[in-house]
């Protein structure tokens, strides 16, 4: 079992690097349409002084997270002000919802007044305060008589230490947030979470079962998932079809000619950047259509080996991507941020990019032709279309020692249904619930990217997710002299293998 100090360490430095980078993502965006501000000429080429904003915002960003300035650190926060949320999510705005969905009973177990407690993230200041309140406000229609009594905290660090002594004192709420598998397994392991099973069986229309299986441990549901991110690939066709390429390639054959005819006429296919994560995903990636979306969840549960053959292959793949000049320069002291290959897609100095979904809000209106589509199926054999890689996303869970955890349940399980309907029409979160209500919503990337979670048959989280502090470095490590061409697939596997065994 892991130590729970640590599980929410972890958590707290991987939300904190992601929480620079998305800062920098939405400033980059803001910069970018500013009166004379981060484009020159077209609208698609940033300037000199415009990557220097963008520089000088992450700086500040890192200061302000270092001196303890930014006290509302979240999943994968916008750091938007309250009233410009809808204008300014992903879905932009959403417009109405044209009919109802259907969640399941309501009404109380007798129709008495009761009282529920659920504690959460979302607060004033955070991208999903307003998800939370639409939800809330919802399910008080829907229960007259219960009174809701909820309270949000500022960060993780307050909110763990919180919930952690509360669950020592036997005083943890009714219903409490967490996030899909690094932190839900280690409080399933402590006993504190109620199973779901039950309850799930009368909403089984509306959650897919790959989707459950994203909260489940040990075959058993334990959260209740409102809201996910997942890894796709995006298109610039404007570089496509500058190269005489008209149509996304479908399959993998397909993209490695597409490489080949793009790298001919001096074109660098993918924009991948140096970053640990973004080497990460990228690899994480490959594996899962080489190796399938079990194998790498069984690898992540140390129910599989590393020293598999598609694993490994799947690796090779990703040194060959580099010696064949697939990501530019393949010098190991060249460095590349994501906020420079972000704008670099833009502008047409890379092809495709691999990278998730928080970063449709950048191309949906960017001036280019961009598309986000599943990346090919490398080995039909083992992988398969609508296999995703996913990565931090949030959940509801019920506390165990509730005296009312069997209505809570069927209370959160609604709520979490609900909170996944506002997230994704206000362009926070893809929908984890299938979507049975209409929007009129104007990105039609984050639209597609949804398509492809609704009919997603399997999922595999990326590593930040299921790794704790000391594992994910070394693991980083590794896949970074990969990247240098120091090591290949035998030997990364057999590494990781040897790690894990410690």
């Amino acid at each position: 079992m892991r130590d729970h100090d640590e599980v929410f360490r972890r958590v707290m430095k991987a939300k904190e690097q992601y929480e620079q980078q998305k800062k920098e993502k939405s400033m980059y965006r803001v910069l970018k349409n500013a009166p004379g501000g981060g484009a020159s000429g077209d609208g698609r080429n940033p300037s000199k002084a415009f990557v220097w904003a963008m520089r000088v915002v992450a700086a500040l960003v890192c200061v302000a997270i270092i001196g303890g300035i930014v006290f509302a650190v979240q999943f994968k926060a916008k750091e938007k002000d309250k009233n410009s949320k809808s204008a300014q999510g992903n879905v932009t705005p959403t417009g109405q919802v044209t009919n109802n969905p259907t969640e399941g009973p309501t009404g109380t177990p007798s129709g008495e007044s009761t009282v529920l407690t659920m504690w959460c993230l979302a607060s004033e200041e955070s991208y999903d305060r307003v998800a939370y309140e639409q939800a809330i406000a919802e399910m008080q229609e829907r229960y007259p008589t219960v009174e809701f009594q909820w309270r949000s905290f500022n960060g993780p660090d307050e909110y763990y230490t919180a919930l952690k002594s509360a669950v020592q004192t036997g005083e943890a709420p009714d219903i409490f947030c967490t996030w899909q598998k690094y932190v839900l397994d280690d409080l399933v392991s402590l006993g504190q979470t109620y199973c779901l099973d039950s309850v799930q069986a009368n909403f089984s229309d509306g959650l897919s079962e790959a989707m459950r299986k994203t909260v489940s441990y040990d075959g058993h549901m334990y959260g209740i998932p409102y809201s996910v991110n997942a890894i796709v690939l995006y298109v610039n066709m404007d570089v496509l079809r500058s190269a005489g390429i008209n149509t996304v390639p479908s399959t993998y054959d397909e993209l490695i000619a597409c490489c080949e005819t793009l790298r001919q006429r001096g074109v660098v296919p993918f924009g991948c950047a140096t970053e640990d994560w973004c080497l990460s995903e990228f690899l994480e990636q490959l594996i899962i259509k080489e190796a399938g979306a079990s194998t790498l969840e069984a690898i992540w549960r140390n129910d599989a080996s590393w020293q598999n053959r598609s694993v490994i292959e799947a690796v090779d793949l990703f040194e060959e991507y580099v010696r064949n000049g697939y990501f530019g320069s393949a010098d190991a002291e060249s460095v590349r941020e994501n906020s420079d290959v972000l704008a670099g897609l833009i502008n047409g100095q890379y092809a495709f990019y691999v990278n998730g979904s928080w970063n449709s809000e950048n191309f949906a209106h960017c001036g280019s032709d961009i598309v986000a589509v599943e990346f090919p199926v490398i080995n039909s054999a083992n992988a398969g279309n609508y296999q995703l890689l996913i990565n931090w996303g949030g959940a509801l869970s019920v506390y165990n020692n509730s005296e009312q955890k069997e209505f809570a349940a069927q209370y959160a399980m609604q709520l979490g249904q609900l909170l996944s309907k506002h997230m994704y029409l206000g362009g926070w979160g893809l929908p984890t619930w299938q979507i049975n209500y209409v929007t009129n919503g104007e990105n039609p990337l984050f639209q597609q990217i949804a398509g492809m979670v609704q009919q997603a048959g399997a999922f595999a989280f990326t590593s930040d997710c299921v790794m704790d502090t000391n594992t994910i470095y070394e693991y980083s490590q590794l896949v970074q002299r990969v990247y240098n061409r120091e090591i290949n697939g035998a030997a990364f596997a057999a590494a990781m293998d040897a790690l894990n065994t410690r």
